[in-house]
């Protein structure tokens, strides 16, 4: 398998070459942006965003005005030898995020971290019932671009996960979504991600969501986006995985999500006030 960077020309088979979710120190990640953008170089990327947590109580979280120092950087880009830098946040599915500043943000990234009040009970359906609807409401939440991870990072009970390995936690989270995540849910993912104009993230971290959740939201003509996730330098760019499934499911190049500052007027979020081409 050919890595992203043996593609060249920021393209991989036609398709825009892009990360459009890593973390570096100023939340929950390692680095600075001048190493996401190093990194993301390396890497033969044409553009990456940097999105890091926002208004977030539970864990690291980025500061409103390095927030806004961030979309001032990357208006500055791109500079010779380096990919467009777009600035962007990672907020939870409930959170009301400024408008004035959401308006300004490349990238706004909506994912379930916590289900508040479920049954801390990992087989629990009604845990996960709460869940998908969280899934739902973030969509739907005005100014959402991305929705994040929607099979991965599921948010376990307390305790569970625990003294396991990375590995191991993913093969919780499938077994979650075998059991959960059937094809009505789905199937209301799409259409409610092709209501809205939100793109469904393609999760590289944990390799999710399953090839036939996607092939669900190619048929509705939902948007996917390119994720890494990435928490340190070294994973940025990190997006083979990605585009592989990409191109092995056939998606069409129109539905590769691609924010309004590399083509603008693309897509309709743009019009819902999600993002703003400066």
């Amino acid at each position: 398998m050919a890595s992203p960077a043996a593609v060249g020309g920021g393209q991989s088979a036609g398709f825009l070459l892009m990360d459009l979710h890593t973390h570096t120190a100023a939340s929950d990640g390692q680095g600075s942006v001048r190493d996401v953008l190093q990194a993301a170089a390396a890497r033969g990327l044409s553009a990456v965003a940097v999105t890091d947590h926002f208004m977030d109580g539970r864990r690291p979280a980025i500061s409103e005005s390095r927030l806004l120092a961030l979309v001032r950087v990357a208006r500055r880009h791109p500079l010779p030898g380096y990919p467009v830098l777009l600035a962007g946040a990672e907020v939870e599915a409930h959170t009301e995020i400024p408008a004035a500043l959401a308006r300004r943000l490349d990238v706004l990234i909506r994912s379930v971290h916590s289900i508040p009040g479920a049954p801390e009970a990992l087989w629990a359906a009604e845990r996960w019932e709460r869940y998908k609807e969280g899934i739902i409401r973030a969509i739907q939440m005005p100014h959402t671009t991305i929705l994040g991870h929607v099979e991965g990072y599921l948010p376990l009970p307390v305790g569970v996960g625990e003294n396991t390995t990375f590995a191991e936690r993913r093969a919780l989270e499938r077994e979650v979504a075998r059991r959960f995540f059937d094809e009505a849910f789905q199937e209301a993912v799409a259409g409610a991600a092709k209501a809205a104009g939100v793109a469904v993230e393609l999760h590289v971290a944990t390799q999710t969501p399953r090839p036939d959740f996607v092939r669900r939201l190619v048929r509705a003509g939902a948007y996917l986006s390119v994720g890494s996730d990435a928490h340190a330098p070294d994973r940025v760019g990190d997006v083979t995985w990605a585009y592989e499934l990409i191109r092995e499911l056939g998606v069409p190049k129109e539905l590769l999500y691609v924010p309004p500052r590399l083509q603008p007027a693309r897509h309709p979020v743009e019009a819902r006030g999600g993002q703003a081409a400066c």
